[in-house]
């Protein structure tokens, strides 16, 4: 980019103003998502120069300048000449519309959008893939003999409802076994915000299982090869690809992806009697994109997260003995007073 002018007016040139604004995205997004505004203002960028219109002061850019460029965007193809998708297009016209709308919320340079109006093209619904239950246990079963770290990532991704890549930046130090609570930090969500996910009752085990107390507070939940230590996966593909070699080993198609155990934690939760409300604050996804992955909604108790989820069979209830006295404990009170004494007499045998 080039040098810019930040005192911008609607005489300002619509490249200048939209360049501008790219610009502001820098400091409030991720790195990721910046590099894919820069790309699509290049796309813009070269629209504008195309239609010889760079210049066009940006109070003149109106819905035909708009209809132009959705035009283009209707016709754009991938590197090897395929026709790009209705939901990459989609992207496109999101992007634009954002941009401008910061051209009037922030830069105050217009008034008005002239994407505001354009509706997004027709996209065929996608549904999340989730595994059935023989191939999810054969999963489980081959990865808890053959891969046991890999095995520790499938649970995590079930129950913590987490992606690959954001669960490669968790730290020790991010999770509070008094609490029972697992940070995501900003930098590492998809959304660029903190989240809080719940470390269930099956999700405890697995954590007590990984003997997380002998790392310090900043090594890695899963770094290098995998390991609880201080040093980070190198690449962001390592676990795809520790997955994948896996998954030939296994004979399983290539369609099945390591993320679907997180669609298939969703789905499972909701069988167990979890609510839409709970799966919502664990995963982070609004109630209207868990439509997709479910089909009812209620609203029970909180506590039911902690103690209602499901167990994978690979687990086999191996409860610590923390967990098993205080379900004990639990049981034990709802019993009547005849049936506590006989409980009590055959302890004492």
């Amino acid at each position: 980019m080039t040098k810019k002018n930040l005192f911008l007016t609607p005489t300002s040139s619509v490249y200048e103003c939209v360049q501008i604004a790219i610009d502001l995205k820098k400091n409030t997004t991720k790195k990721s998502s910046y590099k894919d505004y820069l790309s699509k203002f290049k796309g813009f960028e070269l629209f504008l120069k195309e239609s010889k219109i760079e210049d066009l002061p940006v109070k003149d850019f109106n819905a035909n300048h708009a209809s132009a460029y959705l035009f283009r965007i209707k016709t754009l193809k991938n590197k090897v000449g395929v026709p790009l998708s209705n939901m990459t297009k989609n992207n496109y016209i999101r992007f634009i519309r954002n941009v401008f709308n910061m051209l009037i919320k922030d830069l105050r340079v217009i008034e008005n959008n002239p994407f505001e109006g354009v509706q997004k093209l027709h996209t065929t619904k996608i549904i999340p893939k989730c595994y059935n239950e023989h191939t999810k246990n054969l999963i489980l079963e081959y990865l808890y003999a053959n891969d046991r770290r890999l095995y520790f990532v499938c649970c995590f991704l079930y129950y913590g409802f987490i992606r690959p890549n954001e669960l490669c930046h968790v730290q020790i130090g991010d999770i509070n076994l008094k609490k029972r609570l697992l940070i995501l930090p900003k930098h590492a969500t998809k959304t660029n915000y903190e989240r809080i996910v719940r470390i269930s009752d099956p999700l405890m085990n697995i954590v007590l299982d990984m003997h997380l107390d002998l790392h310090p507070k900043k090594a890695y939940l899963f770094g290098k090869s995998l390991d609880t230590c201080v040093d980070k996966i190198p690449r962001a593909d390592y676990i795809s690809n520790r997955w994948a070699s896996r998954r030939e080993k296994m004979n399983i198609p290539s369609r099945h992806k390591l993320y679907h155990f997180k669609h298939t934690g969703i789905q499972d939760h909701s069988a167990a009697g979890i609510s839409i409300a709970q799966i919502s604050r664990q995963s982070g996804l609004t109630l209207e994109v868990l439509q997709e992955y479910l089909e009812n909604k209620s609203f029970p108790a909180e506590e039911e997260f902690l103690h209602g989820a499901p167990w994978l069979g690979t687990m086999e209830r191996r409860l610590s003995p923390t967990i098993r006295v205080d379900k004990l404990f639990k049981q034990f009170n709802t019993l009547s007073d005849t049936q506590k004494d006989l409980f009590l007499q055959r302890i004492a045998v």
